[in-house]
């Protein structure tokens, strides 16, 4: 209908300063505690994490300086030893494929066979893995890169 003017909009209620500061407050007061609770909660992971890494190291310790070092422990074992015979210490599903020393008589075949090694087991690749995974790879990346250091200096 034409003329009628429109109702009124309802009298808004009035707001309490202190109710709502006090409400502010809580909710900051509760998220503030969520986000302790989360870190509290990460801290103990990434240290069980940690504990974990430490004892597996322990225990593949002998299998990986078996397979990474000379007999007498003190230096690594040259690059080509370690690229045929890395099958032998890589996990299950990491998708490197079994080299003979024949395929790694060129320098080139070398540097090719040891990047897609270091690639592989590159430790930032398995950041999400298993611990027993992330203790391999990490081994296996540091004795790759040494004894390949050596071959590039002789």
């Amino acid at each position: 209908p034409v003329g009628k003017a429109a109702p009124a909009p309802p009298k808004a209620k009035p707001l309490d300063r202190a109710q709502l500061v006090a409400e502010r407050q809580a909710r900051e007061k509760r998220e503030y505690e969520e986000k302790i609770k989360r870190h509290e909660e990460q801290k103990a992971r990434e240290e069980r994490s940690k504990k974990e890494k430490l004892e597996l190291n322990d225990v593949l310790s002998k299998e990986l300086n078996d397979w990474a070092k000379t007999p007498d422990g003190q230096s690594y074992k040259e690059i080509r030893t370690l690229l045929s015979t890395m099958h032998t210490v890589m996990w299950q599903g990491a998708g490197w494929k079994e080299l003979s020393l024949s395929e790694l008589v060129a320098d080139s075949s070398i540097k090719k066979n040891y990047r897609k090694a270091i690639l592989l087991a590159h430790p930032d690749r398995h950041q999400s893995a298993s611990s027993e995974q992330q203790v391999r790879a990490d081994r296996i990346f540091n004795a790759l890169n040494e004894s390949f250091k050596a071959f590039s200096s002789s």
